[in-house]
């Protein structure tokens, strides 16, 4: 089955802040002298001098989340290597390398006091964020954030990069299978063709042709797909082994599957229509007649 890897992606900010990331044990002392009494900053330590974030963009950043207590001082001042906060660290993408992953700048993404801080922020800068408690969680709070908790975030930011698309064709000049394939070749790559029984890593883009609803993305996310082409054991849908396999190493192709092809009248969730189309960019990175190793999270 296809995970929903891009739409994760576009929340990817919200739910490292706002959930899964929770992960250091704070005090109960730490939370209860979190104080609501905090003014909303925005201060540069280091002035980018790069591409400046856009609403729309893809933000690859890092980041250290902190609670603010009452005791704090030089709210303005960076507090990584700071002994006397590490208690109220939540977070620092520098250290978790599954979770430093590219975010949407958008305002369904972040968190309030997030989106305007980021605002103007050009690449190569280290940037201050303090928000008080109604620009970040509010009332409710989250995870391991109690209610009406002021937050801090120090922000570096690497790159601003344009979200990749998938590629249009001509589908009039597209080649077609018997059993409603069609594709066309982008790139016809020089590698070895792609072979059953070989285990291969490959981008994709997988779209809904009926919505217009991208669901993965992988030159997005960085994290190519994994297969060993016609696995019984792992299977997938048989537009997906059909497509690959009319690709070599290095090649590129886009790829409109029927509904016989993919999930027909039962798709795995309301995301996808029954008897939809889905549409696919398909690139080959690699292949091996070694056993891959799939992770649990694989997107096929």
């Amino acid at each position: 089955m296809i995970l929903n890897r891009y739409r994760s992606l576009q929340l990817v900010v919200l739910t490292l802040v706002v959930s899964s990331l929770w992960s250091c044990n704070k005090t109960e002392d730490a939370i209860e002298n979190v104080s609501s009494e905090i003014q909303y900053q925005v201060v540069d330590i280091v002035e980018g001098t790069g591409v400046a974030a856009e609403p729309g963009k893809l933000l690859d950043m890092n980041f250290a989340i902190y609670m603010i207590p009452d005791t704090a001082t030089g709210l303005t001042n960076r507090w990584e290597g700071d002994t006397a906060y590490k208690e109220y660290l939540v977070i620092n993408s520098k250290h978790s390398p599954e979770n430093n992953r590219p975010a949407l700048y958008d305002g369904n993404s972040l968190f309030p006091g997030l989106y305007d801080g980021l605002e103007g922020m050009k690449e190569g800068g280290i940037r201050i964020i303090v928000c008080p408690s109604e620009r970040a969680f509010g009332e409710t709070g989250n995870g391991e954030v109690p209610p009406n908790t002021p937050i801090k975030v120090e922000v570096e930011l690497a790159s601003v990069d344009t979200i990749r698309d998938i590629t249009p064709v001509d589908w009039s000049k597209a080649e077609r299978s018997n059993d409603g394939l069609q594709w066309v070749i982008l790139d016809e790559g020089s590698g070895p063709r792609v072979k059953e029984g070989y285990g291969i890593i490959f981008n994709a883009i997988g779209k809904v042709v009926e919505t217009g609803e991208t669901f993965d993305n992988t030159w997005v996310t960085g994290k190519p797909q994994r297969m060993v082409v016609g696995d019984v054991a792992n299977p997938v849908f048989p537009g997906i082994v059909d497509a690959v396999l009319k690709l070599r190493v290095g090649g590129r192709g886009r790829f409109l599957m029927p509904s016989n092809l993919t999930y027909g009248n039962k798709p795995p969730n309301e995301f996808f229509p029954p008897n939809g189309t889905l549409e696919f960019e398909i690139e080959i990175v690699s292949m091996s007649d070694d056993v891959i190793d799939i992770p649990g999270d694989n997107a096929l």
